[in-house]
């Protein structure tokens, strides 16, 4: 069984390379892929994804306002928040909110993370 996985950063190049890393682990699909916050949301309501895995600094909605958003529109998603800062607020706020939180210097670390939070 692979885990859907929606991807949601307004980096492009970030974003393209995420989801090469990701989608070569066997047990990761990515199911869809968004720059904004606001799309995440429209693309969670659609593709159905196990898990949103995203930004948390993007333009118009950023991850934690989307990922507060989807705790209540779809609650049986598991929303992982991605961030270039070192900044243990956003990590707080994150955690406050059910999220985990990666840094984005920590990829290798994600895949084990996004299948082990989905059993």
């Amino acid at each position: 069984m692979s885990l859907r996985v929606l991807i949601v950063d307004d980096d492009e190049v970030f974003l393209k390379s995420l989801e090469s890393r990701l989608g070569g682990d066997g047990r990761i699909e990515i199911v869809g892929r968004a720059t904004r916050g606001t799309d995440a949301l429209r693309l969670t309501r659609t593709l159905v994804p196990d898990i949103v895995l995203m930004d948390i600094a993007m333009p118009r909605m950023d991850g934690l306002t989307a990922a507060r958003r989807l705790r209540k529109t779809a609650p049986g998603v598991r929303v992982f928040i991605l961030t270039g800062s070192d900044v243990t607020a956003d990590q707080n706020r994150a955690h406050e909110l059910g999220a985990r939180f990666f840094r984005k210097d920590e990829l290798d670390e994600v895949a084990d993370a996004l299948y082990a939070a989905a059993r």
